[in-house]
């Protein structure tokens, strides 16, 4: 699964949520994780069977939904 937002979000969100020192993942620039999200997102274009990309700028309990959908229909 793979929870996927822009990077400038997930940028922010790290910011927002950090209550100590930022650690070395942390401290990398926006090229590090653009270049990480475009590897997932690679991987999951190639491998469909293995992967599921949700939409990580939907609303909490919209995400939820997309997750509980996408393993209920792998179980079945």
């Amino acid at each position: 699964m793979v929870i996927d937002v822009p990077t400038e979000v997930s940028l922010t969100r790290i910011r927002q949520r950090a209550s100590d020192l930022p650690d070395r993942m942390e401290r990398e620039n926006i090229d590090f994780y653009t270049k990480v999200r475009e590897g997932y997102l690679v991987l999951a274009k190639g491998l469909p069977e293995r992967f599921i990309v949700v939409d990580g700028t939907q609303t909490p309990d919209a995400i939820e939904k997309k997750i509980w959908a996408a393993i209920k229909d792998r179980l079945d």
